[in-house]
């Protein structure tokens, strides 16, 4: 047997003019559609019948950004290859294009640092710690700086890296020699110091 709730609800969402809802005894409620980017203000006092009530005190929330609405573009100097993925660390972005540039861009789409290898780079950043590591088509494998964007360190190695992962073990960074090129590196991460 279903025993019937005897706690009704107060509720009101508010994004002006208020909505509110009054003496329910539903234990949900479905808005119906909202609007985009907004903030709605919401409260719920749930009574029990005999004088005793808790209050959620006001909440809100913020409703996505319609989907497919471009919220900001920037321009590089040269196309962005497949298998140039963005890397995110901190809300800020790091990524390569075939200009032979390493950009690094604000949440907002802002140019923090950007630093020209000389040659393209197709290859996604990898995060460690406060460094950025990347390759570019001339098999450099630089490590910089995350906040300045300063080089701290390069290998050199005889094969163009495109499309190389990098992964870091401790003190070891590792990395597949690309295109033309037959080895498998580990280079030293040690003693790297920001400049």
């Amino acid at each position: 047997m279903k025993i019937p709730s005897l706690l009704t609800f107060i509720l009101v969402i508010q994004a002006l003019p208020p909505l509110v809802l009054i003496d329910t005894t539903f234990s949900s409620y479905e808005p119906g559609p909202l609007d985009y980017n907004k903030t709605y203000y919401w409260r719920v006092v749930a009574k029990d019948g005999r004088s005793g009530q808790a209050d959620t005190g006001v909440l809100s929330f913020t409703t996505m950004h319609q989907p497919g609405t471009l919220k900001w573009y920037y321009q590089t100097g040269d196309a962005i290859w497949w298998g140039m993925s963005p890397t995110i660390d901190d809300g800020n972005i790091y990524f390569g294009s075939n200009d032979g540039k390493i950009n690094s861009l604000t949440p907002d789409g802002v140019k923090r640092w950007i630093y020209s290898t000389g040659l393209s780079v197709k290859s996604a950043p990898t995060i460690v710690d406060n460094y950025v590591i990347v390759g570019n088509l001339g098999g450099r494998m630089m490590v910089f700086n995350k906040d300045t964007g300063a080089l701290v360190k390069q290998f050199i190695v005889s094969g163009d890296l495109w499309g190389v992962s990098v992964a870091v073990d401790e003190d070891t960074i590792y990395f597949g020699g690309g295109h033309y090129d037959t080895k498998f590196y580990a280079y030293s991460f040690s003693n790297l110091h920001l400049p």
